[in-house]
């Protein structure tokens, strides 16, 4: 069993050995985290050296070095070659976060399927059991949490902040369950801002006087 954590990974060393699609796939979810990203393999497809490009990361295009993952924070086990993930897996660390993708016992950490707006993540994981009820489960979220969510979930941040800055300790707890609030919900996310707001502040008024 896996237990579920969010990590900040900023600045944080990830080494990814391979440069085929999985690895690609890899740098695709490494996007926006401004994680040190390292790519060690021969060749890698083009997507995956633009999405380098874009994370601002670094390719070594040649075979994997032992020495190579000192250091990683995180290390992607990436390529289609059994003798060289063998020998990744040998150089990790058991401090290490590792994936291996062609056989996951071998490594500490499984991908999880991400559905994010704005601040808000929402992930799905079977450990293993069924990918393909990860994937139906990760499109039954995006479809309940539309893009355009993550107005709401902003909207709920600064009204906490507001909150935060001008209520009581005493009269906040409930006040900032209260904002988890259907028609809330609703005014924010059909652009009635003004009136959002108007609710919100209504609410704030009732508790100073309570």
């Amino acid at each position: 069993m896996y237990y579920p954590i969010a990590l900040n990974i900023a600045q944080k060393k990830v080494v990814i050995i391979g440069g085929g699609v999985i690895a690609t796939q890899k740098l695709r979810t490494l996007r926006g985290y401004d994680a040190a990203v390292t790519v060690i393999a021969p060749t890698l497809t083009e997507e995956g050296q633009t999405l380098l490009a874009q994370l601002n990361g670094q390719w070594l295009q040649r075979s994997f070095e032992e020495t190579d993952v000192v250091g990683a924070f995180i290390v992607f086990i990436a390529t289609n070659c059994l003798e060289v993930n063998e020998a990744v897996s040998a150089a990790v660390s058991p401090q290490q976060i590792v994936l291996r993708v062609d056989d996951v016992s071998k490594g500490n950490m499984l991908n999880q399927a991400v559905v994010r707006r704005g601040p808000l993540s929402i992930a799905v994981c079977t450990d293993g059991a069924s990918p393909s009820l990860t994937r139906k489960l990760k499109r039954q979220l995006d479809e309940q949490f539309p893009p355009h969510y993550d107005t709401y979930v902003h909207f709920l941040a600064q009204a906490r902040q507001e909150i935060l800055a001008t209520v009581p300790a005493a009269n906040r707890r409930t006040l900032l369950q209260q904002l988890v609030d259907e028609e809330l919900e609703q005014l924010v996310l059909t652009q009635q801002q003004e009136q959002a707001w108007a609710l919100v502040r209504t609410w704030i008024q009732q508790a100073m006087k309570a």
